[in-house]
């Protein structure tokens, strides 16, 4: 996790804040005579993991992205804690016709959460494609959830997250059949040719890519892991 300063302040003027939390830890609220006790909090969950496929020329979709909420939080004191936890990326599913795994929750305390990804069946009968996963969702109070990339299966492309988080996993590609196609922006994973897709990206909850196989079983791709970025001024 880091901090950085978002706007330069001076003698009497304010800035914005930030801290990015890539692994679980602790947000400590300021404790500066400037700050108001507002704080905003962009949190994202983990990826969903693709599905595996068996021996036969097989696709399983990709894994969808982690659901995102932003909330402005209100009234949180000078110097208290909040536990910030990060979503794991669910993992791909075992070689041969295995479900991939729901990306972890991230929260923020007890104040707000974003559920993971959705992972995907696996392939298990010839020329399958198993259907798209669905984003995960977010909830807090009068939080609001903002769109997150679906997955998409064949040559369909992943769709796009909001806020430069959380894009769909692109749809894998069988051994002879359509091409593969390409993750959603925002961290989802391509889709394999004949093998494995590419890992939804670390801390952006993007899905894993789709799987494909070609006469040996395969397994899928993992999901990526969430954020939480806090702003404040100060």
């Amino acid at each position: 996790m880091a901090v950085s300063n978002l706007v330069a302040g001076g003698a009497g003027i304010t800035g914005q804040r930030s801290q990015v939390f890539t692994s679980t830890g602790t947000f400590t609220a300021p404790t500066a005579s400037t700050y108001n006790g507002w704080v905003e909090v962009l949190l994202v969950g983990g990826g969903g993991g693709a599905g595996g496929c068996s021996t036969d020329n097989l696709t399983a979709s990709a894994g969808g992205s982690g659901g995102q909420v932003k909330r402005r939080i209100l009234q949180l004191s000078a110097g208290s804690s909040v536990t910030v936890t990060i979503g794991a990326g669910g993992s791909g599913g075992a070689a041969g016709s295995n479900a991939g795994s729901t990306g972890g929750t991230s929260s923020f305390g007890g104040l707000l959460s974003s559920g993971g990804g959705v992972p995907s069946n696996g392939g298990s009968a010839q020329n399958q494609f198993d259907s798209p996963s669905g984003e995960g969702s977010g909830s807090g109070g009068d939080g609001t959830d903002y769109s997150s990339g679906t997955a998409q299966m064949g040559s369909s492309p992943g769709k796009p997250g909001a806020y430069g988080f959380g894009g769909g996993g692109g749809g894998g590609r069988y051994t002879g059949g359509n091409s593969r196609s390409s993750g959603g922006s925002n961290g989802g994973g391509n889709g394999g040719n004949g093998s494995t897709g590419g890992a939804g990206t670390a801390n952006t909850g993007g899905g894993g890519g789709g799987t494909g196989s070609g006469g040996s079983n395969v397994a899928g791709a993992s999901g990526g892991s969430g954020i939480c970025i806090v702003s404040w001024y100060e």
